[in-house]
């Protein structure tokens, strides 16, 4: 049997004005197995013909019939023991209004401290929220930066504790060692 691609996306929406910018996260609740009753990224496995942001779109609009826009590459998850490469992007929401789909009990925008840490459905969603984190508050542009387009880059994130101790994250820009953000990661992840 040959390994799946499965899609996903952290999917924001903003709003506010200079210097007091909320953002929110769009998270589902599964209504099918598995993880039924937890909440994660919008996402899924790739269809025959379409590409990967083709297929971002589609999930996106299946499960919280949501548009999204902006997308780039935020993180690679290779896990081998479940057969899945996965893609992780960072989108925007066009706008605020998202509802459950058909594989969905309910959608929410959550604030960052309003996120249900503990009750979402696999490990890698709670990876890619931090790795957002990690990108939004390290590595975007500053306003005294010299050479801020080197900061806006794509972020690549190679991680598997179930496989490897070293949980290495790495980005083309500036590197970067997951140990530390790890550990602040919630307890349920830290297998």
């Amino acid at each position: 049997e040959k390994r799946k691609v499965v899609c996903s996306t952290v999917a924001t929406f903003s709003e506010g004005g200079e210097g007091d910018i909320s953002t929110y996260f769009l998270l589902v609740k599964r209504s099918i197995e598995p993880s039924k009753h937890f909440w994660c990224l919008p996402g899924g496995f790739l269809e025959m013909g379409e590409t990967i942001v083709e297929g971002l779109k589609r999930e996106a609009r299946e499960e919280a019939k949501a548009k999204i826009s902006q997308s780039e590459l935020l993180a690679v998850y290779n896990l081998p023991k479940v057969g899945q490469v996965q893609l992780v992007y960072d989108s925007r929401l066009t706008s605020k209004e998202v509802e459950a789909g058909d594989e969905s009990e309910e959608v929410g925008l959550f604030a960052w401290e309003k996120i249900p840490w503990h009750e979402l459905a696999f490990p890698t969603v709670s990876w890619a929220l931090m790795h957002y984190e990690i990108k939004r508050k390290c590595w975007l542009p500053q306003s005294n930066t010299k050479n801020s387009s080197a900061l806006n880059k794509p972020t690549l994130c190679f991680s598997n504790p179930e496989v490897n101790d070293s949980n290495l994250f790495w980005s083309p820009h500036l590197g970067f060692h997951l140990e530390e953000h790890w550990k602040k990661c919630p307890k349920k992840f830290q297998k």
